[in-house]
């Protein structure tokens, strides 16, 4: 079992949609995101394993 979405984040005071945004508008906000998500999905997968 594995996590390939995230959902919405509450971002420099607007809520962006991690999966769904449009690059043109959200791209500096995504740029600052990009790791967290990685970061944050690996967390879940290696937590879904121990499951």
């Amino acid at each position: 079992m594995e996590v390939e979405k995230l959902g919405e984040e509450f971002i420099d005071g607007g809520i962006i949609n991690l999966d769904n945004s449009s690059v043109d508008i959200y791209e500096n906000a995504l740029k600052k995101i990009g790791i967290k998500k990685e970061e944050v999905i690996k967390q879940i997968n290696n937590l879904l394993k121990k499951i």
